[in-house]
């Protein structure tokens, strides 16, 4: 039962980050368009938190590099525990469980929360329960939880350049890790299938093409095509080699890279047309694909195109001249 006197607190708000640790953390994705996760990186001295509990589903990633743990006490659900954390500890606590915390030296950590409807939701999609309870842990090692956390810690510092389909797609699977690994009632995935049938993947690739320039989210693609999230995700890679994330990528730079053909659009116009974020975005991305720079491709083909024009124009001179007028190039 919940302590009348517990703190109620959600991380996404500033001011609930003061009442539970003093100040403010160092970045969040707050300014960020994800709809169901949040990620905070914090730096703090020794601390003792006061009774809380969260309105979100908490997960939290030690990142302190120190040769010796960090000694944390903590009080969760009601059960008393003592706990060496070090680099790489992860910790999950469920929304709505009580919660005390204290630990006794210098700490830096990132903090994921997920909204419990979102959590309802793939649950109902995939179990057909909504009611699912989710197991706290203290911690733990978790290959899979720290890559996520470290993933979209790198795009917010990248200033979200991997767009929302990116963070939504690692929300799902995170999620669906959850379920499977720390939930009461452990979930169990449809075997595996040839993938999506020919009419569903027809229709998301028409839906990402069509809006390919825009900040193209996984579950309206997901709702566009009648699936759940993950599904979606799992079945769309086994028919075409690629998570629906890359494919965007892909498509992307194809488009760019024929917008690239045209002299009257700036590298900013190709990129905004293309759904990078800006120019800088485009240019990683493209770099990394072909080997060479948008501007390099552009200048590229048009020493191509003069080269193709200057020989179309050799082919209808005398050919006592081809010589000399060859040789000039």
């Amino acid at each position: 039962m919940i302590n009348d006197k517990a703190l109620v607190l959600d991380l996404k708000q500033p001011e609930d980050s003061k009442r539970l640790l003093s100040h403010l953390p160092i970045l969040t994705s707050q300014n960020a368009a994800w709809k169901h996760v949040f990620l905070a990186h914090y730096q703090t001295s020794a601390h003792e938190c006061p009774e809380h509990y969260y309105s979100h589903h908490l997960l939290w990633l030690n990142l302190n590099q120190t040769d010796f743990p960090l000694q944390l006490k903590s009080r969760l659900g009601g059960r008393f525990g003592n706990y060496p954390i070090s680099n790489g500890s992860i910790g999950i606590i469920p929304a709505n469980i009580q919660n005390w915390v204290a630990w006794d030296k210098n700490a830096e950590f990132l903090i994921l929360t997920l909204c419990p409807e979102f959590v309802k939701q793939i649950s109902h999609e995939l179990l057909d329960d909504n009611e699912i309870e989710l197991i706290a842990q203290v911690a733990i090692t978790d290959s899979l939880i720290k890559h996520i956390m470290l993933a979209l810690k790198a795009d917010i510092e990248s200033e979200y350049s991997m767009g929302n389909i990116y963070a939504e797609s690692l929300a799902a699977t995170l999620t669906v890790h959850l379920l499977k690994h720390y939930s009461a009632r452990k979930l169990h995935l449809q075997s595996d299938t040839e993938g999506l049938s020919s009419y569903r993947l027809r229709q998301a690739i028409e839906y990402i093409q069509a809006h390919l320039e825009e900040n193209i989210k996984l579950s309206e693609i997901a709702t566009a095509v009648g699936m759940s999230q993950y599904y979606f995700i799992r079945f769309f890679k086994q028919s075409m080699g690629m998570t629906p994330y890359n494919y965007v990528i892909a498509e992307r730079l194809e488009r760019a890279k024929q917008m690239l053909q045209r002299q009257d659009m700036s590298l900013g116009e190709i990129s905004s047309r293309c759904g990078f974020s800006d120019q800088s975005h485009l240019t990683r991305y493209f770099k990394r694909k072909f080997g060479i720079t948008p501007q390099a491709m552009r200048n590229s083909n048009q020493i191509n195109n003069l080269a193709s024009a200057n020989g179309k124009c050799l082919e209808l001179l005398p050919r006592k001249n081809f010589g000399k007028i060859a040789s000039s190039f």
